[in-house]
């Protein structure tokens, strides 16, 4: 339903890493618009790279963080990662007796994910909520790409937020990822300015309000 102003070749060279690195190349045509290509226009050049991200966009709300189909995704993610063990640093933060994380298989039953504690394992489906929407959060912000949350700070007592706020600083800093979430937590916001101050990394905070009566975002 779009008007279409050009057609646009792109000659793409793809490299994807799963048990070993390949490499391919393939010629892609794409129609776009006057006003997309002023955007893209600003970082797109004819014969230079462009980094796509294949890892995919994630987007969460309170109540798909404490589903338990996403807790084996999750792990899964984390586990692919390579960051796993940041994971479970973060995590013991929230729970010092955690040993493991890890799927676990009793008898027929399918697979369960469990946490294996310093006295006990446990299906992390009985741990409490707050506790398996920080591992949901922090095992897809391990991954990369980017990540969309929606009032992340549900569930989350003081200590729950300071450990988002840092593991989230750090997955952008540090681990490549782009988190882009909303909140009314005026505690969260001041801890994810604070970390994001001490760790040098960019935030920008945006507020919706009125102005002539009319929506805007204010930055």
């Amino acid at each position: 339903g779009c008007k279409v102003d050009q057609v646009v070749t792109l000659d793409v060279t793809a490299t994807r890493s799963s048990g070993g690195r390949t490499r391919s190349s393939f010629r892609h045509q794409v129609a776009v618009r006057k006003s997309d290509m002023e955007v893209l226009g600003g970082f797109v050049f004819a014969g230079e790279p462009l980094s796509l991200l294949d890892d995919g966009i994630f987007f969460f709300t309170p109540t798909e963080l404490i589903i338990p189909s996403t807790f084996d995704h999750a792990y899964s993610f984390a586990y692919m990662s390579e960051a796993f063990s940041i994971l479970l640093d973060a995590l013991r933060a929230l729970h010092p007796a955690i040993e493991d994380i890890s799927p676990i298989r009793m008898g027929d039953d399918p697979w369960t994910t469990y946490v294996r504690l310093s006295h006990t394992a446990l299906p992390i489906m009985v741990m409490g909520d707050g506790f398996k929407a920080g591992f949901v959060i922090l095992a897809y912000a391990t991954r990369g790409g980017v990540l969309l949350l929606d009032a992340p700070d549900a569930f989350q007592h003081r200590k729950g937020l300071e450990v988002l706020a840092r593991s989230l600083v750090h997955a952008a800093a540090s681990l490549g990822s782009q988190v882009i979430l909303s909140t009314h937590s005026l505690e969260l916001l001041d801890l994810l300015i604070s970390e994001s101050v001490e760790k040098r990394t960019g935030l920008h905070v945006y507020r919706f309000g009125l102005m002539d009566g009319q929506p805007r975002v204010l930055r």
